[in-house]
């Protein structure tokens, strides 16, 4: 499962240039997101960051985009070294460039319409509002 603690040290560490992730509809622990499903009328499942069985995770998919967008922007525009630990060789560091390779697995078909409308609305949102996070790293 991925969760807050696992994707903020694996954007700190230089070594990390890929990011695998498991999606599937499930609760989150920390939510306040208003992109929800109904699957009866007592639960809302939302797209999560899990593997199968779980069925909760303390990051969905909304969170997941925002931290790794913001990010992305912070360290272009050098306000944030992504993949900061081990910073024993500048030269070596110059030519990082952090996570470039970010692998979405949905674990299951319920989850497709939600994943797609999710990526589209954050890339655009991230688009829209990239300057008023630069200052409020996620992590």
């Amino acid at each position: 499962t991925c969760s807050h603690a696992s994707l903020a040290r694996a954007l700190k560490n230089k070594d990390v240039t890929a990011i695998e992730a498991d999606i599937i509809m499930g609760q989150c622990t920390t939510t306040t997101t208003t992109t929800m499903t109904d699957n009866d009328e007592n639960t809302k499942l939302l797209p999560i960051m899990a593997h199968p069985p779980s069925r909760s995770s303390d990051l969905n998919l909304n969170d997941f985009f925002r931290i790794i967008l913001t990010a992305k922007a912070l360290k272009d525009n050098n306000m944030l070294p992504l993949n900061s630990d081990n910073d024993d060789n500048d030269n070596q560091n110059q030519h990082h460039k952090g996570v470039v390779v970010l692998k979405l697995d949905i674990k299951e078909i319920e989850a497709v319409q939600p994943c797609l409308m999710e990526i589209r609305d954050s890339i655009l949102s991230h688009n829209s509002n990239c300057s008023s996070n630069l200052g409020n790293p996620p992590f």
